[in-house]
């Protein structure tokens, strides 16, 4: 790179950490002090820097990579962010998965050329250590490693260096430590951290910071605004300014982080409350007497900050409990998601995962990007044991037709209505339907009095009238029934409600109904019914993994 532009990677051995959110961040920041800065979202395949500053790219690094355009087609910037620019990577492109050596080179030669515009590259890679994550720190200054207090992340980030020492790859290196609760906390983690990767690979890390736990960050998230612009005031976009600071001068200096993280974490307490200062001379404390005195309060602290800890941890479980009566909390990755538009037209596609009170994401078709075109509120419709959840959301991220995925907001208020009027009956019986005149074949799943859950290649919608004949397992035949299609299951599974039947149809269907209650007594199947329901056979585990 040109030794006018600083290149910082962000790293992380371990997700979840919140690296994206302080790479988009720290970008901002330093672009805010009056220093061109760019954001290369380096998680080629799962980038979502565009989706946390609400933006929607219409070229990624796919088109950097394949087609005949430079950083400058592909870039996002805006007036509210001056001297920002995004390189936005892809959402959900296998492809980007596993770059060749000739896509790294085309990649790293389009970085090359756009440098002359910028003073700071940041580069928020992939979390673990992938080869695309060790290309990309190798091209770096800086390295910034995320961690938070976890020991699956702290135990990651160590293995990230190790594999980077291994390589040859030995870079300056940061320490930031999010979602932090104490000033406590942060000196024990950086200085036991510290040491191991000191003696066990010989490197040197630095504290660049901590992040204390942000209760409005999951909220700017959501709203899709940096908390640098969500809470400008705040003490902790007071934090990314300080960080931006000292990298534009390059001033780190672990050690004097003390005093700062007592103002910090101890920002309560005021300036009667600290000990003043003895201004004899007659009294002179033993550094043995001192030592011991500070190792006692501290542990104090460790003491009162495991207690407000507990406390926290308590309080939000009772949060989360109360909110899981508002909010539905029984989707399955695989079934199908069916959208609706009018109660006339409907696409369905399947759940690719969630979190939890936030958003939910499904796989893209072209029958739901045409239906989401003119449309950024709509209703869907879950089927979960026998009820159908039916619930408003809305779009977080407006599709591209690069995306494989879209994100709509997690139902927090719905309704459930049941789908059978009077138990159901599991049978397998094959079925001739009428629909305008035209005979096919479906299965019949079950079916009582009232209605039946058939399965149809021939596509059906709600509303749809049709004939359904079929001959129960005692041999007597039941014929022209007719039936009107109530709901959407799957793609390919309809319930429907019989309207009209005849005395004799519906007398030999209640006369086997009575016998199947005695051969199973009254459990109302012949199997045991399965937990699960859905067709997983075309679905990749990519698919499976949920937010």
């Amino acid at each position: 790179m040109d030794k006018n532009t600083t290149v910082i990677s962000v790293a992380s051995g371990k997700g979840g950490v919140g690296k994206s959110n302080f790479s988009l961040n720290l970008s901002l920041s330093i672009a805010e002090q009056g220093k061109p800065t760019a954001l290369f979202d380096a998680d080629l395949s799962l980038g979502n820097a565009s989706l946390l500053i609400g933006s929607n790219p219409q070229k990624t690094i796919l088109n950097l990579i394949e087609d005949d355009v430079t950083i400058n087609d592909i870039i996002f910037k805006s007036k509210r962010y001056e001297n920002f620019f995004l390189i936005p990577a892809g959402t959900g492109i296998t492809k980007l998965t596993n770059l060749t050596d000739k896509d790294k080179t085309i990649l790293t030669n389009k970085i090359n050329e756009f440098k002359s515009k910028i003073e700071f590259l940041i580069i928020d890679t992939a979390a673990g250590a992938s080869d695309e994550v060790v290309h990309f720190i190798a091209m770096s200054d800086i390295l910034i490693v995320v961690i938070i207090p976890e020991i699956t992340s702290i135990k990651d980030a160590y293995g990230l260096l190790k594999i980077l020492k291994e390589k040859g790859i030995v870079k300056k290196t940061y320490i930031v430590i999010n979602k932090a609760k104490s000033k406590t906390q942060v000196i024990n983690i950086f200085d036991k951290f510290e040491e191991t990767v000191k003696k066990f690979l010989e490197i040197d890390v630095e504290l660049l910071g901590p992040i204390p736990y942000n209760i409005k960050i999951p909220e700017a998230v959501n709203n899709q605004t940096p908390i640098l612009y969500y809470e400008p005031e705040g003490s902790t976009s007071a934090l990314f300014r300080q960080f931006a600071n000292l990298l534009i001068n390059n001033k780190i200096a672990s050690k004097d982080m003390v005093s700062f993280l007592s103002k910090l974490f101890l920002s309560n307490n005021t300036k009667e409350d600290q000990p003043k200062k003895e201004e004899s001379d007659d009294i002179h404390l033993d550094n043995c007497l001192l030592s011991t005195i500070e190792q006692n309060i501290e542990k104090i602290l460790e003491g009162v900050n495991h207690i407000q800890k507990t406390f926290k941890i308590n309080l939000r479980r009772d949060n989360i409990s109360k909110s899981k009566q508002d909010y539905f909390s029984d989707f399955q990755v695989g079934h199908e998601l069916i959208f609706v538009e009018k109660d006339s037209y409907f696409v369905s596609s399947k759940i690719l995962g969630w979190d939890f009170g936030n958003y939910i994401f499904v796989k893209i078709n072209n029958n739901l990007l045409n239906l989401l075109e003119n449309l950024s509120h709509i209703t869907a419709r879950y089927s979960y044991q026998d009820k159908l959840i039916e619930f408003k959301t809305h779009l977080l991220h407006k599709p591209t037709d690069f995306d494989e995925i879209v994100i709509f907001s997690y139902p927090k208020r719905y309704t459930e209505t049941s789908l059978r009027g009077s138990k159901r009956y599991s049978v397998n019986l094959s079925s001739i339907m009428m629909v305008n005149n035209n005979a096919s074949k479906c299965k019949m799943i079950d079916l009582n009095l009232n209605g039946a859950l058939i399965e149809s290649e021939i596509p059906l919608s709600i509303g749809d009238i049709l004939k359904l004949s079929f001959v129960l397992p005692d041999g007597k035949l039941i014929e022209n029934i007719i039936c009107k299609v109530k709901n959407i299951r799957n793609s390919n599974r309809y319930g429907v409600s019989f309207e009209t039947i005849s005395p004799l149809a519906l007398k030999r269907l209640n006369d086997f109904l009575d016998a199947y209650d005695k051969i199973t007594a009254g459990k109302g199947s012949l199997i045991e019914t399965k937990k699960t329901s859905g067709n997983f056979e075309n679905i990749s585990p990519m698919d499976l993994v949920q937010v």
